[in-house]
């Protein structure tokens, strides 16, 4: 797995973090950089489904000031997806 798949998996778990203690903006700021690199990320078809139901979620959630949702399904859903995901994709050099 590369550096930038790895932070993007720290991102997720640190993101989740910060909304648990309330910290919004600082899960915010990191919410933009999560965001490019879902947009990165090679997904099949249903992946990038479940992905797509899963941002609704997030949406949703943001929209309903539930961190605490948010934050789950940040840490274990999303952080799920992208983890199985990355380990199912053939190993790229510089990714």
């Amino acid at each position: 797995m590369t550096s930038s798949k790895k932070k993007l998996l720290q991102n997720l778990l640190s993101a989740a973090t910060h909304f648990l203690v309330s910290e919004e903006s600082r899960g915010s700021e990191l919410m933009v950089i999560i965001a490019d690199d879902l947009m990165k990320l090679t997904l099949s078809p249903s992946e990038q489904l479940e992905l797509n139901s899963l941002i609704e979620q997030v949406v949703s959630a943001q929209k309903r000031h539930d961190l605490i949702g948010l934050a789950d399904t940040l840490q274990y859903e999303i952080y799920f997806l992208v983890e199985n995901t990355l380990k199912n994709q053939p190993n790229k050099n510089h990714s």
